[in-house]
């Protein structure tokens, strides 16, 4: 565990994520408004909410200068 109470999740168990309800011992501490106490396993569900928008908002602006960067070149 982190000094944060968050558990170390290695590459394997990243990418089985859905088997997490079989993994022995595996608890995450609570964070913010965030409550796992009753099921682990939300933390892949309920902590990636704030990156995938971030992710998504990022992409949404790099495609907008895409786009502004085509009609500058056709003019």
């Amino acid at each position: 565990m982190f000094g944060d109470g968050h558990p170390v999740v290695t590459f394997h168990q990243l990418r089985n994520w859905a088997e997490c309800h079989h993994w022995e011992g595996f608890k995450v501490a609570n964070f913010e408004k965030y409550d796992f106490s009753k099921d682990s396993c939300l933390y892949f569900s309920w902590g990636k909410q704030k990156a995938s928008t971030l992710s998504l908002s990022y992409l949404v602006v790099i495609d907008m200068f895409n786009a502004l960067n085509a009609l500058s070149e056709d003019g």
